[in-house]
């Protein structure tokens, strides 16, 4: 974002044929619970219920049509000038997801080798391009896709209409998904359920009919999805525990080695592929793990001993999902002699206990009903969250995030189908059963329109980031840069103001004060800021810049100058000092060295428009007509915003 006479805020921040399924699973009946509830859904046409899921996961999503860009948005889609360029498809396979910010920002996300998420973002700007519903039609399609994903794999391995139908529903509208949804960069939990549900699926009915057509399907789906997000690489491990501990007809007797050996007979091509995957992405980031540099003092027994308070935190938001933020007050426990570790550790076995006791009290032949449907729920559950328990990977402000449920939250979804068609048998009558499943799915649904309001704007969530946790510097530093981008100044200064207090030594905090003190004329406390900003971080460009921007209005050329120049030497890529310095360059009338910085920009960012248009303006100055017109033309088809537009037409009418 450029900072010319103005302001504006800036942003840091297998071998055989298999065997059949055993007959409880592809026998229709009563449900495995026992109870006759739901169960007319056995009887209802296939494409009934899919009509019936699909229209509710458009509706529960349906008002988040209206969201604006926000959080990695703006870097992602609005940002971004390889989604401007001719070459994202080539590069999609050979580069990071966020290689196109090198050159331009310090500040670098995590490595992530997702080429299915940088094509999927070209082809969002090519079918919409600045367009939010367009993009937001996209990822609510996509959801809508994977609920009919859910139902058809859960039907597979259960057998049951009724249930695959009630885990699809609640899928479809349970809150916790809203980030996944909401949330434009979030869709690779959606993509990658779109090749990770299929995969299983087919894999179980090659398990069933013997198809070499379904297990090569299954082999390509799965492919596909690690190319989307890691958690895909979770599962062979799925397979494997279901071959173990689910065994095939004829193979209940096995001894446990000749288990195994079946385990790498038939998921040996998914280790296969989960290697060549990582072998990929080791040649194109050369690693395979990432240790955030911010964790830098968090040892492997942090990370553990962590893990309890992550788990229940995930475990407590999928249950009661209300009031979701993009971040929750979950840091790192350093120690076991605390509270965080060990209060979280045995709410979780508290809670496994009595799953154990209400289990051992079900009668035996339900148990035997029962037990593969909770083995694949658990395994669901559990498989695609062991990559996210890889805690280092993370910034400590982000170790919980709710759009890493998108793909466990499968098996959860089908654990509680289970549990409310148990628990609804037994308490409550069978003519108010439905009414009851029914309520619950409202509630739900209710809560995800709610929620999805949160991702409305960035204002709207980092309000709910600041009620979250209230005493997080970043909230607040963040929320007042939402409220800079609606020229709400006097809420954005009163924010920052809030972050420095709880950040003193945070530079970037007071170089955005100073741009909202700035805007609200107290230019006498912006310079004092600005220059704190900078004796707190002496090479943070942006201050230099918004320094100079400021002295230039004050009529201070000189010292604006040397501001910019001073930025311009920390970063000679700088596109807001180079802007900034051709303008004054075009001001005192050095058109060619305004032409000669215009230039190196548009090296640096070739789809600028503006800088394209004074290149224009420049060149017709220097007597070179034609050219000019030719950079008018170019600046005309970048071009954003309708008023840039019309100043270009108005040059190229003369």
């Amino acid at each position: 974002m450029k900072t010319e006479p103005g302001f504006a805020p800036r942003r840091q921040g297998a071998k055989g044929k298999p065997q059949g399924l055993s007959g409880e699973l592809r026998t229709r009946g009563p449900l495995p619970t026992g109870s006759s509830a739901l169960s007319y859904l056995e009887e209802v046409p296939v494409y009934k219920i899919l009509v019936a899921l699909a229209l509710l996961a458009l509706l529960a999503y349906a008002n988040s049509l209206r969201g604006e860009f926000v959080f990695d948005d703006t870097k992602q889609i609005l940002n971004n000038p390889s989604l401007r360029g001719a070459l994202v498809w080539s590069k999609a396979f050979t580069t990071d997801v966020w290689a196109f910010q090198r050159g331009l920002s310090t500040d670098i996300p995590p490595p992530y080798y997702r080429p299915f998420f940088t094509l999927w973002l070209d082809l969002g700007y090519r079918l919409f391009q600045l367009a939010g519903p367009g993009w937001h039609l996209l990822s609510i399609l996509l959801h809508a896709g994977v609920v009919l994903l859910v139902f058809f794999t859960v039907l597979e391995f259960t057998g049951h209409r009724a249930l695959a139908a009630l885990t699809a529903a609640l899928f479809a509208v349970h809150p916790v998904h809203s980030e996944s949804v909401a949330w434009i960069s979030a869709v690779p939990d959606l993509l990658v359920a779109v090749f990770f549900l299929p995969a299983l699926w087919l894999y179980q009915r090659a398990r069933r009919t013997g198809s070499w057509g379904s297990r090569l399907g299954s082999w390509v789906c799965f492919a596909a999805s690690t190319l989307c997000k890691e958690n895909a690489l979770s599962l062979p491990l799925i397979l494997a525990g279901w071959e173990l501990w689910h065994p095939r007809d004829g193979e209940r007797a096995a001894s446990l080695g000749k288990r195994v050996t079946i385990v790498i007979r038939e998921n040996g091509p998914y280790f296969v592929i989960a290697g060549l995957y990582l072998w990929a992405r080791y040649e194109v980031l050369g690693l395979i793990t990432w240790h955030h540099p911010f964790n830098q003092g968090v040892t492997g027994f942090i990370s553990l001993i962590t893990i309890p308070r992550a788990l229940l935190a995930y475990l407590w938001h999928f249950i009661f999902p209300f009031h979701l933020s993009l971040f929750y007050d979950v840091y790192f426990v350093r120690s076991l002699f605390t509270f965080a570790f060990w209060g979280p550790l045995l709410l979780l076995l508290i809670a496994l206990g009595l799953a154990w006791i209400s289990w051992k009290r079900i009668d035996l032949e339900t148990r035997t009903r029962l037990r593969p449907h909770l083995i694949l729920a658990a395994l669901l559950a559990i498989g695609p969250m062991l990559p996210i328990l890889n805690l280092k990977a993370f910034h400590e402000e982000y170790l919980v995030q709710d759009r890493y449920l998108y793909l466990p939250s499968v098996g959860l979804c089908l654990l509680l189908a289970l549990f409310l068609l148990r628990g609804v048998a037994a308490l409550v009558r069978e003519s108010r059963r439905t009414a009851v499943f029914g309520g619950v799915l409202f509630l739900l649904l209710i809560g995800t329109i709610v929620q999805n309001q949160v991702w409305a704007d960035s204002v709207a969530l980092w309000t709910r980031a600041e009620q979250s946790r209230p005493n997080a510097w970043s909230a607040h530093y963040n929320r007042g840069l939402a409220l800079m981008n609606h020229q709400r100044y006097v809420e954005a200064e009163s924010e920052f103001t809030t972050a420095a207090g709880l950040n003193p030594q945070k530079a970037v905090i007071f170089n955005n004060l100073a741009l909202a003190e700035a805007q609200l004329s107290k230019y006498d406390a912006a310079g004092a800021d600005f220059r704190r900003a900078i004796g707190l971080d002496s090479n943070l460009i942006e201050a230099y810049v918004n320094q100079g921007a400021l002295e230039y209005r004050l009529g201070h050329s000189w010292n604006a100058e040397d501001d910019f120049k001073k930025a311009l030497s920390l970063d000679p890529r700088s596109t807001a000092a180079l802007y900034n310095l051709a303008r004054m360059d075009m001001d005192f009338s050095r058109w060619d060295s305004a032409r000669e910085r215009w230039e190196k920009l548009l090296n640096i960012d070739a789809a600028d428009a503006e800088a394209r248009w004074r290149l224009g303006s420049t060149l017709k100055m220097l007597g070179q007509s034609e050219e000019a017109r030719r950079q008018w033309q170019r600046a005309l088809h970048d071009a954003r915003g309708d008023a840039l537009r019309r100043k270009i037409l108005a040059d190229l009418k003369q």
